[in-house]
């Protein structure tokens, strides 16, 4: 329940509406925003090293796709106006996550090789298609003014 519920309404109250909307505002440049804010979510995945059972491979893995992951909570935040998508979306990651194994995820393992590529290819895919929709939002908004 923690990792599933918690934990994302904890992680996303946090980047999204705390950090983000510091950062927006003494900040000029939303991709430096979303950028910056999820750089630091990426990293805070790092205090899961501490656990027994996980290791280093797992934890940078966490840190890497967290970050980019993060940025496509953060144009969906951008896009909806609404911290809910952001927080469904975070659970149902943890939720298919929750079936990796931290303890066997080992960097010589094909399958989870493939594994976090995959899902890196298609989370930069999904954050391209997410900043051009974004881009194209802020073109209408400017011809409109």
């Amino acid at each position: 329940v923690d990792m599933i519920v918690l934990s994302p309404l904890k992680e996303e109250f946090v980047f999204r509406i705390i950090i983000f909307h510091v950062l927006g505002n003494r900040c000029s440049s939303i991709p430096a925003v979303v950028y910056i804010t999820n750089i630091l979510f990426g990293l805070v995945h790092v205090m899961n090293a501490f656990g027994p059972t996980i290791n280093w491979f797992y934890v940078f893995a966490q840190m890497l796709v967290g970050t980019v992951v993060g940025c496509i909570y953060s144009f969906r935040l951008l896009l909806s106006g609404s911290i809910w998508e952001s927080v469904f979306l975070h659970s149902a990651n943890n939720l298919v996550s929750s079936f990796v194994s931290s303890q066997h995820f080992q960097p010589s393992d094909p399958f989870i090789v493939f594994l976090l590529l995959q899902s890196t290819v298609v989370y930069c895919f999904i954050l391209h298609r997410q900043i051009r929709h974004y881009q194209t939002r802020l073109a209408l908004m400017a011809k409109s003014a």
